[in-house]
């Protein structure tokens, strides 16, 4: 394999896996933000009774 090709196939490799670590980070912060907006919710139900 010369150096050209390794270059290619790394580039080609980094962007679909650049894509997917993204999706990833980003359905992980909106799954955190919901489950502590719900932690505040109960909170406040809580604070009511």
């Amino acid at each position: 394999m010369n150096r050209d090709s390794v270059l290619a196939w790394r580039d080609t490799l980094l962007l679909p896996v650049l894509a997917i670590f993204f999706v990833v980070y980003f359905i992980y912060e909106i799954l955190q933000r919901t489950g502590s907006r719900d932690d505040l919710e109960a909170d406040e139900k809580a604070r009511r009774l």
